[in-house]
C-alpha cells in the first residue's frame, strides 16, 4: 500500500483535568540525514482554542514510512516532544527550553508526574489505507441503513477498508461547509457494535460518531411511538447475574457524554428552529402507522398494563393527540439482550430509573470512543419503535427507523455541533 494514511488524536490537559493552554501543538516527524543528522519536519499545526476542550486531530501521509512521529507542545519558547507510537497512550509533558537548532529530537524519557505541566494522551493511527471523514455513523438493521442511505445521496461509491465497507457521502451544512460522512452497517448486539465501532475509528478517523437507529421506550406520557430520543447518557447493563431466588442482579456503570456533544443535547428544545421541518410528513416520507389498543396487545403485570394504556391512549386513543413527531433527550440503558420482558425492565428501573429507553449497540459504541484517556464525541439517535409491554404494528419499525434518519440529518446539518465548526486538518509530508 503506497503512501497511507495516518491519523493522530491529541487530548492536553493539565494535572486536574482541565485543558492546558499552549501557542502550538505541532505534529513532526524524524529521519536521519547523512549530513545533517537527525531532522525535524512539520506535519500539522493547531493553535489553542477553547472550543476544542482540549482535543486536537491531524491526518497525514507520511512519504518516508521509516520516520518517527512526535508531538511537541510548545508555549512561549519553552516546549515538549515526545515519540508517539501507535495505539492509545498517554505521558505527563513538561514545557522546557528548546534546543538553539531546533533540529535534534530529544531523548524520550519519561517525565515524573510531580515534575509535570498536564497530561497528554494520543491516539495514533497508521497504514488505513481509507479516506478520513468527518462523521462516521453506524446503523443495525437493514432499514436503519436504508433509511440513513437516503438521507446522504452523492455520486461518492463505497469503498472497502480492512474488515468493513464505507459509503462516503458529502454534504453541506447550513453554514455552506462540506462535510463527509462514512456510513457502515454492523451486525446487532453490543460486542458487535464495538467491533465496528473500532474499526470505524481506526480506518475513517471521524471527528463525530454517530449510531443512529431504534430503541423501546418506556410507557410515557412524554413521548410515544415514533418520537426521537438522543441519548444524555449510556447505562451500561450488559453484565448480569442470575440469583439463587430467581431475580437478577447487575453490575451497572454510566458513560457521560463528551462536553461539544452534551451542549448541544441539553439544548435541544433551545436550537429547535435550526433543526426545520425534520418532522413534517415529507421529510419522513411516510404517513404515522395505526394504533390499536385491544386488551391483547398489552403485557406483562396488570399495573404495568394499565400504566401502558394510559401512556399510549394520550396519542392514539379516541380523544388522542394526533401530532407530529418531537425529539427528546434522556439515558437510554443498553443490554445484550432485546427487551420485550416488562418485568425485566422493571428490574432495571429499580437499578436506574430515570431510563427512557433501551437499545442493545450504545454501549459498545460508546466502549469504543472512550478508550482510556481518549475520548471521542459521540451521538445516539433513536426512534422510538417499540413501547415495552405492548405489541404494535410491525410498520413502527420503519417510521421509527425514518425519524431517527430525518433528525440525525437536520441536527448534522444545522451547525449546532461545535466540532463540526472548525475544519480539519488534512497535512501531507
Amino acid at each position: 500500500m503506497n503512501n497511507p494514511w495516518h491519523s493522530v488524536t491529541l487530548r492536553v490537559v493539565g494535572l486536574d483535568g482541565q485543558p492546558v493552554p499552549f501557542d502550538f501543538l505541532r505534529i513532526k516527524t524524524s529521519s536521519q540525514h547523512s549530513e545533517r543528522g537527525t531532522v525535524l519536519s512539520d506535519l500539522g499545526e493547531s493553535t489553542y482554542t477553547e472550543q476544542n476542550a482540549g482535543i486536537y486531530k491531524f491526518q497525514y501521509q507520511l512519504k518516508n514510512p521509516s520516520a518517527s512521529v512526535w508531538a511537541a507542545i510548545e508555549r512561549g519558547k519553552r516546549q515538549s516532544m515526545q515519540l508517539i507510537r501507535p495505539g492509545l497512550h498517554e505521558y505527563y509533558f513538561r514545557f522546557e527550553e528548546r534546543s538553539g537548532e531546533g533540529r535534534q529530537a530529544p531523548l524520550d524519557e519519561p517525565v515524573p508526574r510531580e515534575q509535570a505541566d498536564g497530561i497528554a494522551s494520543y491516539r495514533y493511527d497508521s497504514d488505513t489505507g481509507v479516506p478520513s471523514a468527518d462523521i462516521g455513523i453506524i446503523t443495525m438493521k437493514i432499514e436503519e441503513f436504508r433509511a440513513v442511505l437516503k438521507r446522504f445521496v452523492s455520486d461518492d461509491r463505497a469503498i472497502d477498508g480492512q474488515n468493513l465497507r464505507y459509503n462516503f457521502r458529502k454534504f453541506a451544512d447550513n453554514d455552506g461547509n462540506e462535510l463527509t460522512v462514512a456510513i457502515v452497517r454492523s451486525r446487532q448486539g453490543d460486542v458487535n457494535a464495538l467491533y465496528t465501532a473500532m474499526e470505524l475509528i481506526r480506518e475513517v478517523r471521524p471527528r463525530l460518531v454517530v449510531l443512529v437507529g431504534i430503541a423501546g421506550g418506556r410507557p410515557a406520557g412524554e413521548f410515544t411511538l415514533g418520537d426521537v430520543v438522543v441519548a444524555s447518557k449510556m447505562i451500561n447493563l450488559t453484565v448480569d447475574a442470575a440469583n439463587p431466588d430467581g431475580s437478577r442482579g447487575y453490575a451497572t456503570s454510566a458513560s457521560e457524554l463528551h462536553p461539544d456533544v452534551e451542549k448541544v443535547v441539553l439544548n435541544l428544545e433551545g436550537d429547535a428552529g435550526r433543526y426545520g421541518d425534520w418532522n413534517s410528513v415529507t421529510s419522513i416520507r411516510m404517513e404515522r402507522p395505526a394504533v390499536s389498543l385491544a386488551k391483547r396487545n398489552f403485557k406483562g403485570p396488570r399495573d404495568w398494563q394499565a400504566k401502558t394504556r394510559e401512556a399510549l391512549a394520550k396519542y392514539f386513543g379516541k380523544n388522542g393527540q394526533n401530532r407530529l413527531p418531537i425529539v427528546i433527550d434522556g439515558p437510554i440503558a443498553s443490554g445484550s439482550t432485546l427487551m420485550k420482558d416488562p418485568k425485566v425492565f422493571q428490574e432495571w428501573l429499580d437499578i436506574a430509573r430515570d431510563i427512557i429507553a433501551v437499545d442493545m449497540e450504545i454501549v459498545g459504541v460508546f466502549e469504543a470512543c472512550r478508550k482510556g484517556k481518549y475520548l471521542l464525541p459521540t451521538l445516539v439517535v433513536r426512534g422510538i419503535s417499540d413501547i415495552i409491554g405492548f405489541s404494535r404494528d410491525d410498520k413502527w419499525t420503519e417510521y421509527a427507523c425514518e425519524t431517527a434518519a430525518a433528525f440525525t440529518k437536520s441536527l448534522l446539518i444545522s451547525g449546532t455541533i461545535p466540532i463540526l465548526r472548525s475544519p480539519r486538518s488534512e497535512n501531507l509530508s
